[in-house]
């Protein structure tokens, strides 16, 4: 964390802006080091969270105007950069140099119970991984019939063989509330179905999986379904397979602008914000909005929606997603979703001013493939559609659907309005 600095400079040659400033600085970063368990690798670091705050006040006009960004990120404990500090370049590449196979990845796992100070015996489920210097130990709590809540915990404690002489390291988690009567078998059946108890991230190498078959114990049917684990006994060890590379994504990007404009030398705030999530290189959410109002009205507007309220307000909110959904097979399509809604007060219809909303919203779907196709509007130039694309946009105005837009041939839009009449927005 930097410290905050304030100083006062003189900007020229920006219209109203132009003079005297009071400014105000922050930055903040926390870092997660990564290095590789399994092969001599020095010590190499991610954002976690950076932010970046500036600030600046006109002294004769006393107007204002701020920058705040945020962002979070994925992958920090994990991915492995190519070089030692942060850098932009690294999102969404690949570490390099990850092994095909660990054997003895998954040391031990054991399901037994455990009898704490209190007296109180509860189910413990303990993880044990080579790479990792402590136990992963889950706590399962007696049934509470008075409150229908099934307490679980989360505690490391240390390596040892005999499990009996494992002690906790540092402060378990506060206990956490499970609503019903739950049980530890009934959890880690459940982390069999969704995978969790057999996947695996290893820093600076990637995904790996195990199987638990491996070691001719009990844990799995011969039709690969679950057999639960008998209490009391070790299962181990077993190999870690690679499966894919670990990126650095973004969890959340948050950008936020405030300004005035001096109109008729009344100040009229402006606010602009721009969010992004995108923790894989293909699947995102963005959105941006803009808000424009009297000072004394934009106090009630939509940050989140950018729709400003008052006589002589104006905003736009656009969003963009992209996402995939499983078929009732299993093919899984590439689904964009879009919308623009634009927003104006003060607008003369009928000889009375009106407020007026007009709105876009788009939908687009199709396989991924390699047909030579563009769909939608992600990764377009990449062609990666199979050639079924299912793409329409929706025009309204005050409400009513105006016009419908496809392509009806590539990079050729056609809207088509409900009188009938119909215009193309675009031709190669």
């Amino acid at each position: 964390v930097w410290p905050l600095l304030d100083f006062t400079g003189t900007l020229s040659d920006v219209g109203t802006d132009s003079g005297v400033h009071d400014f105000s600085i922050l930055f903040e970063a926390n870092l997660a080091g990564v290095e590789n368990p399994y092969a001599m690798s020095e010590l190499r670091y991610n954002p976690v969270t950076v932010v970046l705050w500036l600030r600046s006040v006109a002294t004769e006009t006393d107007t204002r105007s701020a920058i705040i960004s945020q962002i979070r990120s994925t992958g920090s404990a994990f991915f492995y950069p190519e070089q030692k500090w942060p850098s932009a370049d690294q999102f969404f590449k690949e570490s390099s140099g990850s092994v095909e196979t660990i054997p003895e990845m998954v040391t031990s796992l054991y399901r037994g119970t455990e009898t704490l100070s209190t007296g109180v015996v509860v189910d413990i489920f303990d993880q044990e991984l080579d790479y990792n210097d402590t136990i992963t130990r889950i706590r399962i709590y007696p049934y509470n019939a008075q409150t229908n809540t099934t307490q679980s915990q989360s505690c490391q404690v240390s390596k040892n063989a005999v499990v009996e002489e494992r002690e906790v390291i540092g402060t378990c988690s506060e206990p956490l509330k499970l609503a019903g009567d739950v049980s530890l078998d009934s959890l880690i059946e459940g982390n069999f179905d969704s995978g969790i108890l057999t996947t695996y991230d290893v820093p600076s190498n990637g995904t790996y999986v195990i199987d638990l078959s491996e070691t001719g114990q009990d844990i799995v049917n011969p039709d690969g379904s679950f057999n639960q684990m008998t209490p009391g006994t070790l299962y181990g060890p077993f190999t870690g397979q690679f499966e894919s590379a670990i990126k650095l994504g973004v969890d959340r990007l948050d950008l936020t602008l405030t300004s005035n404009m001096i109109v008729e030398e009344q100040l009229i705030p402006v606010l602009l914000e721009f969010t992004m999530q995108r923790r894989v290189d293909d699947i995102y959410s963005t959105s941006m909005a803009y808000a424009y109002a009297p000072d004394d009205e934009l106090d009630d507007a939509s940050e989140l929606l950018g729709v400003a309220i008052g006589a002589d307000a104006q905003g736009f909110f656009f969003e963009y997603d992209v996402t995939e959904e499983q078929l009732s097979g299993e093919e899984v399509i590439e689904v964009e979703l879009g919308t623009l809604n634009i927003y104006r007060s003060g607008i003369n219809l009928g000889g009375r001013e009106q407020s007026v909303l007009t709105n876009i919203v788009s939908r687009s779907e199709y396989l991924q493939g390699d047909a030579e196709t563009a769909c939608g509007l992600n990764d377009r130039d990449k062609l990666s559609s199979n050639g079924d694309c299912d793409a329409v946009a929706y025009l309204t105005f005050r409400g009513a659907l105006l016009a419908t837009i496809r392509e009806e041939r590539p990079d050729v839009f056609v809207a088509r309005f409900v009188d009938g009449s119909w215009m193309v927005l675009g031709d190669s």
